[in-house]
């Protein structure tokens, strides 16, 4: 989420939505599971539903008009499968095709993505 907060000034012009989980419950659970002596180590996301979604998405103060609109009707979509977001084909940004034509990232191989996707010019 660092990169993606940072979203707004690197790519202004480009920048539609940004992912912004709410920190603040989740860790008043963790310290509350450390006191109780339940805490363990655990790679967790933040802020997604339990398919995966984005719970709260800021949209940047220079959006177009109507923009909120267009990412709700987005996310819907791919909330019901009707959109794929990693869905081939997807070439990273030295021309090799990661994802064929019609398959898709999992999502743990979403989560351990360690290159860039054609087109992604700064991280």
């Amino acid at each position: 989420m660092a990169n993606a907060m940072k979203a707004k000034e690197i790519a202004p012009d480009y920048c539609i939505a940004i992912g912004k989980p709410d920190y603040d419950e989740y860790i008043v659970v963790e310290i509350e599971k450390f006191l109780a002596d339940g805490w363990y180590s655990r790679n967790k996301t933040i802020g997604l539903d339990a398919d995966g979604n984005f719970t709260y998405l800021d949209i940047p103060e220079n959006s177009a008009e109507n923009t909120s609109i267009a990412v709700d009707m987005m996310r819907s979509k791919i909330q019901n499968s009707e959109i794929e977001v990693f869905a081939g084909p997807i070439k990273d940004i030295n021309g090799l095709e990661r994802v064929a034509d019609g398959d898709n990232l999992s999502k743990s191989e979403i989560k351990s993505m360690n290159w860039l996707i054609e087109g992604v010019t700064e991280v």
